[in-house]
């Protein structure tokens, strides 16, 4: 028996494995529900759907209106397309063209579904009339429309139904408009008159055709053909849609059917794949989401929307982050009723369209098992699997699916996928148009005469999808078939790598090749490992594939041009030792650079080389260790007995300190990986693409590189815990099995070898503590013996002492750094806070000094400073110098004499310790204050004198040391003295004179400047008193003048007050004078309050400042204002007058003609009576009495009228002179008739 011969169905028959929404010819249907196989997950399926179903058809319209989403997913090959198609066809319930029965697809499923309340459902379900839309969103939509593209493609397969244009939506509405109004059939027939062809056949090309339709339009609705154009014209611009008014056209069109019928009806649209078509559009969603809630509720319950999409949305359409599938996931959730499809119903249905076995084949096939189960079930297992790749479950397990085997069909899947979202395939096989049924008979069909031993290889699966790839691919594959290097079995191997470049299920390492390849069920898995071996040599030979580890993959053209010039890159030796030394010491070490030694708890420091290259640079230390690798050319020296063979060249290989590391050559292809490596990295910083497939490529080779770098880390570290390690010329002994450990070990090694005086020094605990209390308490004694106080470590003082006195007299005094530096290295090796505890130590008993660049320093305020290693670079010692008792008495004098300080009887640092905090606290904060009093003065006498002293004395506490105080004090001895009398003289100003300069200030500035020149003017006297002040102000020291500034002050306010009280007595008189020339002014005049407050108001305020001026010509100034104050108050007053008689006048001509115009009224009645012959006027009015007007009243005031007489005489004679007594005479007249004018009219005259 063979292949062949096995199944109980013709293997080699047409089995329809794709499924198409649009194949809808009778064969394709009779076919797909004759065949469709109903497993036990489908059927739930369906009992689940038509429960739901059933219910809303049970229901009243409008009662079930959110229930009406359907979401179906699956994994690619799951069947989703199929079973939705199946769907279509029950709930569309019309009868199979071509079944000589006449049956409805719901007959077909009679003995196919075995749950008989699930048949109950279906039944109900096809009770009310439906229509069905079944599409593939992918082939309908236009992406151009981006979001709204779900919109348009509900719109457009609606439209299509309704025998409305598919392609043009608003050629649509303007067809659903013709309806409406039942114009459409008269339409159609006037455009194929006009036109020739049928209308269904033109509307696509309406814009062509706008005269013609603009005359059928004309013709079916009576508008005028004018009008009809525009209307065509502006179908398009005119016509949007929204979502609700689309739901409500499925409305209208549910209800004609219902009103048609007379019976509910339901319309469905079934949407394949909507899930990648949308991808990570959220909008797209979001649209899909409010369309399918709308027409559930709009059109209560009658539409249906039922959808398709992959369950992993990540492998269909790649690269969705969490917030995408969140977002995904959310628009499922608004899908009442979620069927998945899982992978285990794909295989159930192959097994049962293609896999049944005859029962002699069955019989056969169990005689097999039983003598070679135990062996399928050991060959049959992946390495390090993560996915669940089950082999064989038992004898049935192997009857249902041989010759495959189940796991194929779960990485068969993983395949489809994988090439989709890698861009590995073509369109058909990314539409779906090549199915895992499919693959399965092409498998068996290429092995349907070979007897029952085989299994079916997976690489046999290639031939289903080859035709469908990307060029780039199989043209890589066929060259290597033509490639004479390469036999039959390398272009299979090379096929199957294929297939599983980008499955995740399981690594493609030899031994899962092996699981992968074995085409016998007696296969020698020894002897085919072998064989793949040899052919994964060749394949990777020809650049076709690439080893990445453990794994081997396979290489596009693409792939392989990058990694043959990856191949070519520049290299060096050097570079790998270069890469070692980093992954030794920045990985495996954790960028260890300094070691502790625990006896004293110093950090040293580690050089750091791999076969002589330095990783510090130049940077040396007093331990260094050099990594020797199998790559060194005189790797064969460095055996274990290398240090005693090399005695005499101790010195030489193994300097004090030196700690040599050789590795073990354990892993021959560890240096095939890191010269890889290096070479990756400098192709992928010299090359990047804008182009997507190469990108991609370069990110995934950059991925296996960064794999391979983690898997040389792991291997060099387990080299390390092997290793051989000398210290100072000797082999130490391995202790431990971790590296870092007997490293360790070595250091101490080398330390208690090489470090003599390394136990000089005894710790002492808790040196930090130690130090802050040393620096809290300061200087306790000027003792220069140590005594017994310092726990045996009188050796190490007197050495640090001696270090900081000898390099005080060779190269000036050194900084702390730099002592802690010399003590930590060899041969003392002494702890760092040890060694500062210790000058601490001498500082505190004067032994030695600390300072700063700046000066002293304050011991209890440098604790954070002076344990910072970058800062105590700041600090230097220098070690103390003594004065002798003839200067030190010479500065208790001069402290004496100067700063007024008895300092008899103490030690030169009590001295300067006094001094400096005197003059810091008396002299330098008075100065300090004196200088911000001064500096508010407008000018202060011996300023700069007083910044001067301020200058010194900041000067002299900031010199370092007590001895360089003492030395500067006395070294200026003079100017202290003169510096000292200055003071005083300065301190008793700012004490008890300052009041009396502000006085001057202010006398000189401010308080008799406005009336400086009319008080000389005035007294002649008070010129030299003003000399004499502004002498005084100008002295620079003026301390002896000060008492003569009150009386000179005094005298010239007299003369002030003298002058003012005149002024003010004679500008008060023309103010009076002027207030009663405007009180004559409005004398007789009855005004209302508010004019005359506005006409007195300048004047009352010149009153009001006039008491506040002390300036005398201000006071002058204000005299003449007060006669602008008071014209203006009579111009106020007259401007009033003016505007009162104008009024009188036009009341006057008011009433005047008001008289006449009531003359004229009674004639005119009169000489209409007289023409009738009427002596009484009757009417039905009553008749108006005459108007009489009221008498006006004209007020009387008068006017305060100004005539400049040099005005009326420049009338007379132009140039103003009068020569003649003719010229007086004349003169006279014209005044006098221009004084007697203003009198007549009831004015007063002023002169002016």
């Amino acid at each position: 028996m063979n292949i062949q011969q096995l199944f109980a169905k013709d293997l080699m028959r047409n089995i329809n494995g794709v499924i198409k929404a649009e194949q809808v010819d009778a064969s394709s249907v009779f076919s797909e529900l004759d065949e469709y196989v109903v497993t036990n997950e489908l059927e739930k399926h369906f009992s689940t759907f038509f429960e739901n179903y059933a219910d809303a058809v049970k229901q009243p319209i409008g009662t079930y209106t959110n229930k009406m989403g359907v979401w179906i997913s699956g994994f690619f090959g799951s069947g989703k397309s199929h079973y939705l198609k199946i769907l279509s066809y029950i709930l569309a319930n019309k009868v199979v063209e071509g079944d000589a029965n006449q049956r409805r697809p719901l007959d077909f499923f009679s003995d196919k579904v075995k749950s008989k309340t699930t048949l109950v459902d279906m039944q109900t379900a096809v009770t009310r009339p439906t229509d069905v839309i079944l599409f593939n969103i992918d082939a309908r939509a236009n992406t151009d429309d981006r979001e709204d593209a779900i919109l348009k493609v509900f719109l457009k397969v609606f439209n299509d139904l309704a025998g409305y244009c598919a392609e043009l939506p608003h050629v649509a509405h303007f067809e659903r408009h013709l309806v409406e109004t039942g114009s459409y059939e008269k339409f159609k027939e006037k455009f194929q008159e006009v036109q020739g062809n049928a209308w269904v056949d033109e509307r696509d090309a309406y814009n062509f055709y706008y005269d013609e339709i603009a005359q059928a339009f004309s013709f079916a609705t009576g508008q005028t053909l004018e009008s009809s154009l525009k209307t065509i014209e502006g179908i398009e611009q005119n016509f949007s849609v929204n979502i609700k008014s689309f739901c409500e056209w499925v409305k209208e069109y549910l209800d004609q059917k219902t009103k048609a019928d007379q019976k509910d009806h339901n319309l469905l649209f079934l949407i394949d794949e909507i899930g990648q078509f949308i991808g990570k559009n959220t909008q797209m969603m979001l649209k899909l989401q409010t369309i399918t809630e709308e027409l559930g509720v709009i059109c209560g319950g009658r539409a249906w929307v039922i959808v398709t999409s992959q369950a992993d949305m990540n492998a269909a359409i790649g690269n969705m982050d969490a917030g995408d599938k969140q977002d995904f996931s959310k628009i499922q959730g608004r899908f009442y009723t979620k069927l998945a499809l899982s992978s285990s119903n794909t295989l159930e249905v192959i097994q049962k369209r293609l896999l049944v076995k005859t029962e002699s084949a069955q019989a056969e096939l169990k005689t097999i098992y039983q003598a070679q189960g135990d062996v399928l079930k050991s060959q049959l297992i992946f390495e390090n699997a993560t996915g669940d790749l089950v082999s064989y479950q038992n004898e049935q397990s192997f009857i249902d699916n041989y010759p495959f085997i189940p796991y194929q069909c779960v990485i068969l899947q993983k395949v489809f996928e994988s090439i989709r979202t890698k861009g590995a395939s073509g369109k058909s096989l990314a539409m779906g148009e090549r199915s895992l049924l499919d693959a399965y008979q092409t498998a068996a069909k290429q092995y349907k005469d070979r007897d029952l031993n085989i299994l079916i290889p997976f690489y046999s699966f290639y031939a289903s999808i080859e035709s469908f790839l990307e060029p780039s691919v199989t043209r890589t594959i066929n060259q290597a078939s033509s490639n004479p290097n390469l036999n039959k079995y390398d272009i299979q191997m090379l096929k199957t790598l294929f297939l599983t470049r980008y499955v995740e299920l399981f690594q493609g390492t030899l031994e899962n090749l092996v699981v992968l390849s074995i085409e016998e069920i007696d296969t020698d898995v020894i002897a085919l490992k072998d064989k793949i071996q040899q052919s994964l040599v060749r394949l990777e030979k020809e650049m076709l594939i690439a080893r990445q580890n453990d794994e081997f993959v396979f290489l596009t053209n693409e792939e392989k041009e990058i990694e043959n010039e990856i191949q070519e890159a520049a290299y060096q030796t050097n570079e790998s030792v270069k890469y070692i030394l980093d992954v030794i010491f920045d990985d495996v070490l954790k960028n260890k650079k300094q070691y502790r030694y625990q006896k004293n708890s110093q950090d040293f420091v580690i050089t750091r080389f791999c076969q002589g290259l330095a990783k510090d640079g130049s940077l040396t230390s007093d331990l260094q260790v050099n990594v020797i690798t199998p790559i060194d050319p005189d790797y064969a020296k460095f055996t274990d007995d290398y240090a005693s063979e090399q005695e005499s060249r101790k010195s030489i290989q193994f300097p004090n300190g030196s700690i040599l590391v050789r590795l073990p050559d354990e892993n021959p292809t560890l240096w095939d990986d890191i010269r890889k490596t290096i070479k990756t990295t400098r192709y992928l910083n010299q090359n990047n693409s804008n182009k997507a497939n190469i990108a991609t490529l370069l990110r995934d080779k950059a991925q296996e590189n960064a794999i391979r770098e983690r898997r040389i880390i792991e291997q060099i570290s387990k080299l390390l815990n092997k290793a051989s390690i000398f210290a100072i010329g000797s082999l130490r002994p391995t202790q431990s099995s971790d590296f870092s450990n007997n490293l360790d070990l070595a250091f101490s090694y080398t330390i208690e070898n090489s470090f003599q005086h390394i136990n000089q020094l005894i710790n002492q605990e808790q040196p930090l503590t130690q130090i802050k209390k040393l620096l809290t308490e300061g200087v306790q004694t000027d003792q220069l013996d140590f005594g017994n106080d310092h726990q045996g470590n009188d050796y190490a003082l007197n050495k640090i002492f001696e270090f900081i006195e000898l390099e005080s007299k060779r190269s000036g005094n050194p900084k702390v750094n730099e002592v802690l530096d010399y003590f930590k290295k060899r041969p003392y090796g002494w702890n760092e806070q040890q060694v500062l505890l210790l000058i601490l130590q001498l500082i505190t008993h004067r032994r030695l000094e600390i300072t700063k660049s700046t000066g002293q320093v304050e011991l209890s305020r440098i604790y954070d400073d002076l344990i910072s290693v970058k800062k105590q670079q700041d600090f230097m010692l220098s070690p103390i110098r003594r004065h002798n008792e003839k200067n030190l008495k010479q500065v208790v004098d001069l402290a004496k004499e100067v700063f007024e300080r008895h300092l008899a009887n103490k030690s030169e640092h009590d001295v300067v310790a006094d001094l400096r905090e005197y003059i810091l606290k008396h002299w330098i904060q008075q100065l300090s204050e004196f200088i911000d009093q001064g500096n508010q003065l407008k000018r202060c006498p011996n300023l700069q004198r007083i910044k001067q002293l301020r200058h010194m004395a900041t000067e002299l506490i900031g010199v370092g040391n007590d001895y360089s105080f003492i030395e500067s004090l006395l070294k200026d001895k003079s100017d202290w003295q003169d510096a000292g009398e200055d003071f005083v003289e300065i301190r008793d100003f700012f004490k008890s004179q300052i009041n009396t300069w502000k006085q001057l200030e202010e006398a000189v500035t401010v308080q008799f400047q406005a009336n400086k020149s009319r008080l000389i003017e005035h007294n002649a006297e008070v010129a030299d008193w003003f000399a004499q002040l502004d002498a005084i102000y100008q002295n620079e020291q003026p301390y002896n003048q000060i008492s003569k500034i009150n009386k000179l002050i005094e005298q010239i306010d007299v003369v002030q007050d003298e002058l003012y009280q005149k002024v003010l007595e004679k500008t008060q008189k023309i103010f009076q004078n002027r207030l009663e020339r405007l009180d004559q002014a409005f004398l007789g005049n009855e005004v209302p309050s508010e004019i005359k407050n506005k006409a007195y108001f300048p004047l009352r305020d010149l009153e009001k400042r006039m008491g506040t001026i002390r300036v005398v010509d201000s006071l002058i100034a204000l005299q003449a204002e007060f006669d602008r104050a008071c014209n203006t108050g009579i111009d106020v007053l007259n401007t009033y007058i003016d505007d009162q008689r104008k009024e009188a006048e036009r009341l006057a001509r008011k009433a005047e003609l008001d008289r006449i115009a009531e003359i004229e009224r009674q004639k005119k009645i009169a000489e209409e009576a007289k023409a009738k012959g009427v002596t009484q006027v009757i009417s039905p009015e009553p008749i108006q009495p005459p108007v009489e007007p009221k008498p006006v009243v004209t007020p009387k005031f008068k006017k305060t009228e100004y005539v400049k007489s040099s005005d009326i005489l420049k009338h007379v004679k132009q140039d103003g002179t009068l020569t003649t007594a003719k010229e007086v005479e004349d003169f006279l007249a014209v005044l006098q008739k221009e004084l007697l004018s203003h009198i007549e009219a009831g004015d007063i005259v002023r002169l002016d």
